[in-house]
């Protein structure tokens, strides 16, 4: 038995229109006056013909098909579907990527950007000045220019405490190094001891997380793709010393006692000028 459909290269779905589609193109392409001089297209056109003529034939493809079933089955010659490509995910935004930062928390990573002079000592003083200096541009919203404020004051920290100057000791038993950052905030970290070389020669900075009322909620560092947590932290590690020793600021009890001095010196020659000018009278 003859299979029709793989002779018209459509199967057994196929439309009527798709047959007479499909014969059309393979009449075209093997009809003897196409091809003078080759017999085997003349043989090859006879069953195209054969072949449209019960396909497109709907009492005849009724009985062929019945016998087409039980020699070939009815998706012997089942068209394929093409596959449908997933439609492809749009480029996420920068903001998207960072993985959704949370604007009521602050982040000291060291990195320093210096997008404002500092004359304070006091975060809260530097954040206030800072904030207030901001305008709302005339093609800003309030909730847009509202969520701008929030996004700079949540940068405002790393401002503030600026660059961070990183030590590091490994104990080998442990398998956790002993980090200090400018020297007052220190905490654990556990890395392994084959890559414990690399960390301390690769990592510079580390990722503080605080809440809004300053107190240190993570420490972190992604290295080679993994984050590593920080931890026995005091997580009430106060800012102001910082920046105390950041703006080389002296104590103001140091100043009290310099006057002091100074004073007990401008005194005692004042009573020695009279004690002089007494004793000449």
């Amino acid at each position: 038995m003859k299979n029709y459909y793989k002779i018209l290269e459509v199967d057994r779905t196929s439309s009527k229109e798709d047959i007479k589609l499909a014969f059309r193109k393979l009449a075209r392409q093997y009809h003897p006056d196409s091809n003078i001089g080759n017999s085997n297209f003349t043989e090859i056109m006879q069953d195209i013909n054969e072949a449209y003529s019960i396909l497109n034939n709907e009492t005849k493809r009724a009985e062929y098909n019945k016998k087409y079933d039980s020699t070939f089955g009815k998706s012997q010659y089942k068209r394929e579907e093409p596959k449908k490509e997933k439609p492809k995910e749009e480029p996420r935004r920068e903001q998207q990527k960072k993985e959704q930062r949370n604007l009521d928390q602050y982040i000291w990573n060291g990195s320093n950007p210096q997008k404002y002079k500092i004359f304070e000592n006091s975060f809260e003083k530097f954040k206030d000045r800072v904030i207030s200096d901001l305008k709302k541009d005339e093609f800003e919203t309030t909730v847009e220019f509202n969520l701008r404020k929030k996004i700079v004051e949540s940068e405002l920290l790393n401002d503030y405490l600026g660059s961070q100057n990183v030590e590091m000791v490994y104990d080998a038993d442990s398998g956790n190094f002993k980090v200090t950052i400018n020297n007052s905030l220190t905490f654990l970290i556990s890395i392994p001891k084959n890559i414990a070389r690399d960390f301390k020669n690769s990592v510079k900075s580390f990722q503080v997380k605080f809440s809004t009322y300053l107190r240190i909620i993570e420490i972190s560092v992604t290295f080679r793709g993994v984050k590593y947590i920080g931890t026995d932290f005091d997580s009430g590690w106060k800012i102001e010393r910082e920046a105390r020793e950041k703006f080389g600021k002296i104590e103001i009890k140091d100043d009290v006692k310099n006057n002091d001095g100074m004073k007990g010196l401008i005194l005692l020659l004042i009573i020695i000028s009279i004690m002089v000018i007494i004793s000449r009278t």
